[in-house]
């Protein structure tokens, strides 16, 4: 009674399976490596546990290796393989041919894997004459897409045929979709794969790491696993991240690869993008770009360079964050940034100059010093400074000076008079000779002398006469004489070309005929003994004009103050 009830129990457990039999699944396929006659590989998914002949799958005779394959068409997580082989009763057909056959799964297919690509799950060992069992419930606890039976073994004590050969009358594969665990196939945990019975992970997901991967990985490189016990990434960390397990972001004022880059000049020193370095509240002042690193556009400064820079000497870059010129201001400017003209009286270069007597004491122009509304009383000028000197512009020009700043010289005012401090009239009128409001201007036209009112005489080739008192400079016209050419040639007076003729300017006073080689060699000595009633006469006038450049060395020697005139009658 005992023994049966332990038969009993033996039969039930192996019939009893929590898992699902996934050999009869919609996607599953099974394949012999050969077929015998029509004993194809449906006959072992079809249901009946009939291990007669007629009811199993049958590879053919005569070859060197047999296959049995199960294809789930795609992942599964397997428990036990179950296989019912060939067997007919105590007395008939053994599974002898089942010696030494070998279960693998694998991820590809038996055409396409050898041995050493599967994992193995169980190798029968028995030898001739011993025989396994023909009923066999295989644990296999792996993730795979295909179940392969195989075998080379040629059953030296069949009678009937040579060759490896399989006869699988039924084959069961338990298990759940890949991922999924226990009785019910309840999703892993934390994993892809897990234990099929416990959920215990086999292989953590990518990015997890730990008991159960239970702990996420940090941000390896190029998203690499990290190590599923300790979750240090092994390679390095992506751009951003640091440690060894790469879950801390860049921090201290630097980004990117290793956190090796500095960031820029972030608004109030804020921390960068970890990753790529972007200022995310924007730029201090002076910087701009999204990496805040490129100082502000020449001509802008400050808080998002928007500032524009003062009038900077020279069109210079102002500081492109304070907006300071550097290098001082334009003419009419001010202040560290120069951005305020000129005022208080001041104008011109760093508004150092002072402005005239501009009209009601407005402020002059802050570059130029213009009065743009005129001038107060009693001053002109652009500036309103002309007429005027001294810091304040309160005193009258030096005499002999008028005009701005009092630089400009009188002309040749009458008897030395002063001219107007303003406008350089000369108010009494000119000296002779000269001539406009200001006496700068000499006699022209053919005129000389007082208002430049006298006639000029007739001049050699008509040429202006000395302004002032009208001699004729270069000599007079034919048929005239004297000094100012106005006294007519007399014929019985002409004298030979050595005649020297002495006059006071109011005719002949002395007439003496000298030898031509004596006059030149001893011009000097001749002068000195000619005595005229009025006047001493000296020839330098004579000796300026016409004389020969010999006579005028000699004559030069004994300079006199003349007040008459000596010339070589022609």
């Amino acid at each position: 009674m005992k023994l049966i009830i332990v038969i009993l129990f033996g039969f039930l457990w192996d019939n009893i399976n929590c898992f699902e039999n996934i050999c009869r699944g919609n996607s599953t396929t099974l394949l012999l490596s050969s077929t015998y006659i029509n004993l194809f590989a449906t006959l072992a998914n079809d249901g009946n546990f009939d291990t007669t002949a007629s009811y199993c799958s049958h590879t053919d005779i005569n070859k060197d290796i047999a296959w049995f394959q199960v294809d789930f068409g795609k992942l599964y997580s397997i428990a036990n393989v179950k296989i019912y082989y060939r067997k007919e009763g105590d007395d008939g057909m053994q599974p002898i041919r089942f010696r030494q056959f070998y279960l693998d799964v694998a991820n590809s297919s038996a055409t396409q894997s050898s041995t050493i690509q599967r994992v193995r799950c169980y190798t029968d060992k028995t030898t001739a004459p011993d025989v396994p069992r023909n009923i066999l419930d295989i644990p296999c606890k792996h993730t795979a897409r295909y179940v392969i039976v195989e075998t080379t073994y040629d059953a030296p004590d069949d009678g009937l045929y040579t060759g490896a050969m399989l006869e699988i009358c039924e084959i069961e594969v338990y298990g759940c979709e890949s991922g999924k665990y226990g009785e019910n196939c309840m999703p892993c945990q934390g994993c892809e794969t897990c234990d099929i019975n416990s959920g215990q992970c086999e292989e953590c997901t990518d990015g997890r790491h730990g008991r159960n991967c239970s702990s996420i990985c940090g941000h390896c490189v190029n998203g690499k696993p990290c190590q599923r016990e300790t979750g240090v990434c092994d390679l390095g960390c992506d751009p951003g991240y640091q440690t060894l397990h790469c879950i801390e972001a860049c921090s201290g004022g630097v980004y990117g690869q290793n956190c090796s880059l500095p960031c820029g000049q972030c608004l109030d020193n804020e921390q960068c993008h970890h990753i790529n370095g972007t200022c995310m509240n924007g730029c201090g002042r002076g910087y701009q770009g999204l990496n805040c690193t490129e100082v502000c556009t020449a001509g802008y400064y400050g808080e998002h360079c928007i500032s524009i820079c003062g009038h900077c000497l020279n069109n210079s870059a102002c500081d492109h964050i304070t907006g300071v010129c550097e290098q001082g201001c334009e003419s009419g400017f001010q202040r560290e940034n120069c951005t305020e003209v000129c005022t208080g009286g001041m104008y011109g270069s760093n508004c150092s100059v002072i402005c005239g007597n501009c009209f009601e004491s407005q402020q002059c122009h802050h570059i130029n010093g213009t009065c743009m509304n005129g001038c107060s009383r009693g001053y002109q000028g652009v500036h309103c400074t002309e007429g005027w000197s001294g810091r304040f512009c309160q005193e009258v020009c030096t005499a002999g000076f008028y005009g701005e700043n009092c630089s400009s010289i009188c002309g040749h005012c009458l008897n030395n008079s002063v001219c107007d401090h303003v406008t350089g009239v000369c108010e009494q009128g000119c000296e002779p000779g000269y001539q406009g409001e200001n006496c700068t201007k000499v006699c022209l036209g053919g005129m000389y002398g007082s208002n430049c009112r006298v006639t000029c005489g007739n001049c050699f080739e008509s040429k202006q006469c000395h302004y002032i008192n009208g001699t004729c400079m270069n000599g007079c016209g034919r048929g005239y004489q004297g000094i100012h050419c106005t006294e007519e040639t007399v014929t019985n007076h002409q004298v030979n070309a050595n005649t020297v003729v002495i006059q006071d300017g109011q005719g002949v006073s002395a007439r003496k005929s000298v030898p031509l080689d004596i006059m030149e060699g001893s011009a000097a000595a001749f002068v000195d003994t000619v005595l005229i009633t009025r006047h001493v006469i000296i020839l330098l006038e004579f000796v300026n004009r016409d004389a020969s450049p010999d006579i005028k060395g000699k004559f030069a020697q004994k300079p006199v103050m003349v007040e008459c005139m000596v010339q070589i009658a022609v």
